[in-house]
């Protein structure tokens, strides 16, 4: 079972379709997704990296295509990840 998890102060928008990836950005960035995803079935690419910052927060977006064990383009894997207090690391900590 796939779980989605949102961080806090990230709204989801729970009025849009969510069956496809294409009606999920704002509108500025929609044909930037679109040619991340021609580009993911075209196999010029495998992955898409964005970072932004939102109500104080830096925001890490990454793409993924998903492809068969024949290199076959299945689908997109976006993940979001609030990096700001990975940013702040100084120095090291080992297990």
């Amino acid at each position: 079972m796939v779980q989605q998890l949102r961080a806090p102060n990230f709204p989801t928008d729970h009025s849009r379709d969510w069956s496809t990836r294409r009606q999920l950005p704002p509108a500025k960035s929609v044909d930037r997704v679109i040619a991340i995803l021609e580009d993911f079935h075209s196999g010029k690419r495998d992955h898409a990296d964005f970072w932004f910052n939102m109500r104080g927060k830096t925001i890490y977006i990454r793409y993924f295509a998903v492809r068969d064990t024949q290199n076959n383009y299945l689908g997109c894997l976006e993940v979001s990840q609030d990096i700001t207090e990975i940013q702040q690391l100084e120095g090291e900590k080992r297990l």
